[in-house]
C-alpha cells in the first residue's frame, strides 16, 4: 500500500502553454530509518511560471517570464535500507515534471533514531519527465481553480497545436541539526538540469517547427521541520534559485514554501 501511495503522488494535471520551475526541495537530511518506514506530505510551493510565447512567429525565445505562482503539490519518502530512501515529488495542476529520486544519508542517525544534537548529512538525486499537448485550443485557455480565482492565458498567433516535453535531472546535498528532539533545521544545495523540447504549429501554418533548449540552475534553501508528535510534522522553507535558459540570461528567484505531513 505504501508503494502504491508513493507512486500515486506522481499523478498530475497540467496546462500545456506554460513551464513551471520548482523552487523548493524541502527534503529532510534524515533517512526514514528502516524498510517500509514512510512519510507523506501536502505542500504549498512557489513556482516560476514561464509562458510559451511564439508571437511574431518567433521560436528563438519560446518562453516569456511571468509572475511566480503558488500551487499545491505532494511529496512522499519511503525507506529501503536504514540510510537509503526513495522519494517522489508530485506537481499537480501545472506543467512541471514529477520527480522520482533516491536519498542516501552519509552522516548522523535516521529519523527513527535521531535525538537532540543529531547532525545529519545526505545526498539526493532524481529524475522526472512531463509532456503535454494543447490541440485546437482556440485563442485562450481559461482555468478556474477550486478556490475561485480565474487565470486566463492568451495564446500567441492562433496556435493550432503545441506539444512540449521537459526532462528534469537533479543532484543535491542537504545537512541538518536537531536543536531539540522535535526541531530540525536544515540547509541544502541542489543542481538541476532541464531539457525542454517541443513542436508548435500555428493555424496559418507559418510555424510548423520543432524547438529544443535547456535550463540549468542551483537551488539553495534553508528550512525547519517540527515534529508535533510521533506522526504529525510541519515544514517551512526559504529558497534562493539561480537559473537560466540556453537562450537567455541567468535570473535569481526567491521563494517561500510550506508543508504538513504524517509518518508511518
Amino acid at each position: 500500500m505504501k508503494i502504491i501511495l508513493l507512486f500515486s503522488l506522481l499523478w498530475l494535471v497540467s496546462c500545456a502553454t506554460s513551464v513551471y520551475l520548482p523552487q523548493a526541495r524541502m527534503i529532510s537530511p534524515e533517512a526514514q530509518g528502516q524498510l517500509g518506514a514512510f512519510s507523506a506530505e501536502a505542500r504549498i510551493e512557489q513556482f516560476q511560471k514561464d509562458k510559451a510565447d511564439f508571437s511574431n512567429h518567433n521560436i528563438k525565445h519560446p518562453l516569456k517570464e511571468r509572475t511566480p505562482v503558488f500551487r499545491p503539490t505532494g511529496h512522499g519518502e519511503m525507506g529501503i535500507l536504514e540510510k537509503l530512501d526513495v522519494y517522489a515529488d508530485a506537481h499537480w495542476l501545472l506543467n512541471a515534471p514529477s520527480v522520482l529520486g533516491v536519498k542516501y544519508q552519509i552522516l548522523g542517525d535516521s529519523r527513527l533514531q535521531a535525538k537532540a544534537k543529531n547532525f545529519s548529512l545526505a545526498v539526493t538525486g532524481g529524475i522526472g519527465r512531463q509532456s503535454s499537448t494543447n490541440a485546437n485550443g482556440g485563442t485562450e485557455i481559461k482555468i478556474t481553480w477550486p478556490w475561485g480565482s480565474n487565470n486566463t492565458e492568451s495564446k500567441s498567433d492562433a496556435i493550432d497545436r503545441l506539444w512540449m516535453q521537459t526532462i528534469h535531472q537533479e543532484v543535491g546535498l542537504v545537512s541538518g541539526y536537531r536543536w531539540t528532539q522535535n526541531f530540525l533545521h536544515y540547509v541544502s544545495g541542489t543542481y538541476f538540469h532541464q531539457e525542454i523540447t517541443g513542436r508548435v504549429k500555428t493555424e496559418d501554418k507559418v510555424l510548423n517547427n520543432r524547438f529544443n533548449f535547456t535550463q540549468d540552475g542551483m537551488m539553495y534553501a534553508t528550512g525547519f521541520i517540527y515534529y508535533f508528535g510521533e506522526r504529525l510534522f510541519g515544514k517551512l522553507e526559504y529558497s534562493y534559485t539561480t537559473a537560466g535558459f540556453s537562450f537567455s540570461r541567468e535570473r535569481t528567484l526567491n521563494a517561500g514554501n510550506a508543508g504538513l505531513g504524517i509518518t508511518f
